[in-house]
């Protein structure tokens, strides 16, 4: 994007002071990514269900996670130039024998630029690569599958999942799987 100074984003740790920026990232990129006419999924249904990432609950859940700093789980922001939250990712070694980046998001304004990768990368490191990585995607996000797929995923297919909104639509997911490094 144009005006957007990305050579300048820096990759932290998320601290609890983070949440509430965390948050509205959250909200914004829900909003920008998920309305889908072709699934029946609008502004509305998008809108209505991310007002939850700024519920104060919700905020509570969060600080304590990124707050109680267990080894099995990292999170990590892009700060640009100004100390603005830009992106967020979410990694994890799960207890059944696999890792998952459990969430990544990016301002709309910093997509395309590199930020999703830097972010993903420091997932993957901390990670380590011993083990395969999954993460479940929105089935009709091409633009992530296709970015997932540029770090070695491979798209398994649906899994049993959906997300159910007020309206009664539903956001069905597919998992995608990065094999371990030989």
């Amino acid at each position: 994007m144009v005006g957007v100074d990305v050579s300048a984003v820096r990759i932290t740790t998320a601290v609890p002071e983070d949440v509430p920026a965390i948050a509205l990232l959250l909200e914004e990129t829900w909003c920008a990514t998920y309305p889908n006419v072709a699934e029946g999924i609008t502004h509305q249904d998008v809108a209505v269900y991310a007002k939850k990432f700024t519920d104060p609950e919700h905020l509570a859940v969060l600080r304590a996670l990124i707050g109680d700093h267990r080894e099995s789980r990292q999170f990590f922001v892009a700060r640009n130039e100004r100390g603005q939250i830009v992106g967020y990712c979410r990694a994890m070694h799960a207890k059944s024998g696999h890792d998952r980046v459990r969430a990544i998001y990016v301002r709309r304004d910093y997509w395309q630029n590199g930020v999703g990768a830097q972010l993903m990368t420091a997932a993957l490191n901390w990670l380590g690569g011993e083990r395969e990585v999954w993460i479940d995607c929105v089935r009709y996000n091409q633009r992530a599958i296709a970015f997932y797929k540029k770090f070695g995923f491979v798209l398994q297919g649906p899994i049993d999942f959906s997300l159910k909104l007020a309206s009664g639509s539903e956001i069905h997911e597919v998992r995608l799987i990065k094999p371990p490094i030989q």
